[in-house]
């Protein structure tokens, strides 16, 4: 055994040093052809202050375990003491409407005073809405009518799918007609031809009255501008509307006989 020494540790090294030991010897000579010494470099290990011996006379145990052990201190105080606040809402603002004879109308409140850490989170709306007919939009008969479509949502990818919606934009009178059709529409991304929906030309006039007093019908009538095609959404509803035309009463008249005719001849 021999002590072999390096910058940060000292190591046992056994040396295993062959014996020169002649093989043969070379016709006509005296000089034996030796064998060079071998020094194995896998028996190695560091030599410290908790394993003085020998390595390779000692069996090595492996240390398992943590170098440091943590606990909570207990009776400590709360370093930062919570107090309960709860939330609570603004009052409700004022009714209003979006515009046009929707039939709708909203109001809003905001949040007055937010929760603590430990306190109570608000729990309700913050937007209300309820049906509302203006007093001038019970006066005149209209329909149903859609907002215009949004543009199609873009495609992450060809296994994607793209969306586009609308909204009512007004609510029917009592007497008009309702709206017809999905207010959302959904396609394949990059699978043939874009789908495209049907749509209607916009309402022609009324006609006149069909009586001069009194209670008549009157007539208006719509066509379709864009058919269909690819899937896309058909057109629902009439091309036609009839509804009842009521004008200034009838004058009533008495009974009148025309005069009398000649007085015929003697039978």
């Amino acid at each position: 055994m021999v002590l072999a020494a390096s910058s940060t540790h000292r190591f046992w090294r056994a040396a295993l040093v062959a014996a020169l030991i002649p093989s043969w010897f070379q016709s006509g000579t005296a000089e034996p052809v030796t064998t060079p010494p071998s020094f194995p470099d896998d028996n190695y290990a560091p030599l410290t202050t908790s394993r003085p011996e020998a390595p390779l006379k000692a069996d090595v145990h492996v240390c398992s375990g943590f170098d440091e052990q943590w606990d909570v201190c207990p009776g400590l105080p709360t370093c930062f003491p919570c107090s309960p606040v709860d939330c609570t809402f603004a009052n409700w603002g004022e009714w209003f409407s979006a515009g046009g004879c929707t039939g709708i109308r909203f109001r809003q409140r905001g949040v007055k005073v937010s929760n603590s850490e430990c306190g109570r989170p608000c729990d309700g709306p913050k937007i209300e809405s309820e049906r509302h007919i203006l007093a001038r939009c019970m006066n005149s008969e209209h329909d149903c009518s859609f907002s215009a479509w949004s543009a199609w949502t873009k495609c992450a990818s060809t296994l994607d799918q793209s969306t586009r919606s609308r909204s009512i934009a007004q609510l029917n009178s009592p007497d008009g007609q309702s709206c017809m059709g999905s207010t959302k529409m959904t396609r394949a991304c990059g699978r043939g031809p874009q789908p495209i929906a049907c749509s209607f030309s916009a309402w022609h006039a009324w006609s006149e009255c069909s009586a001069t007093c009194g209670e008549g019908r009157r007539t208006r009538s719509r066509r379709i501008d864009v058919e269909a095609k690819s899937g896309g959404e058909p057109c629902l509803g009439a091309t036609t509307a009839t509804e009842t035309c009521t004008l200034l009463p009838c004058k009533a008249t008495g009974c009148q006989v025309s005069a009398w005719t000649d007085w015929g001849g003697c039978q």
